[in-house]
């Protein structure tokens, strides 16, 4: 054998292909921790995002049922004003009724009406009058008439009529 008095290259064992090796492993491994904190930031505006809209859900149903109960006052509100409005029509026209009964002869001074009850107090020329054109028709629409006829001095007769409906 033969000697050789070249002195020998030092061999690195990081090769230009081993370290091209490194950076793409370190590359790699970058861009996965990369990825990794990208996906833990999503998850936790994701997550934040759930908790709003589960918030805002609850807000919300919570303006709804507060919505509905208020819907619910109006309504019943509402019915309170129509029986009022029903009632008061039909006190109107009850009323306007009971005055086209009146003959023209017969002068009231005072008239109560409730929604069982007519009150009348008044003057007639005679009884045969009161009898005959309003007695009749506040028997035909009441149960019960309870009437007083007292004589004036001039001929005429001061009444005082109470009318009642049995309740139902």
């Amino acid at each position: 054998m033969g000697y050789s008095y070249i002195n020998s290259r030092e061999k690195s064992a990081f090769t230009p292909r081993v370290q091209m090796l490194f950076i793409v492993f370190d590359a790699v491994i970058l861009l996965l921790f990369g990825m990794y904190l990208f996906f833990i930031y999503q998850d936790s505006k994701f997550s934040q995002q759930m908790q709003d809209i589960k918030n805002n859900t609850i807000k919300v149903q919570n303006d709804i049922s507060d919505l509905s109960e208020k819907i619910k006052k109006v309504k019943e509100k509402e019915l309170f004003c129509e029986k009022i409005y029903t009632k008061n029509t039909l006190l109107k026209d009850s009323t306007k009724n009971i005055f086209e009964l009146f003959p023209k002869e017969i002068i009231l001074s005072k008239v109560i009406l409730s929604d069982d009850t007519l009150i009348l107090h008044g003057k007639t020329p005679n009884k045969q009058l009161y009898n005959t054109k309003l007695q009749i028709p506040l028997h035909s629409i009441y149960s019960i008439n309870k009437t007083t006829l007292k004589p004036l001095d001039n001929g005429w007769y001061e009444f005082s009529s109470i009318n009642e409906s049995k309740k139902r």
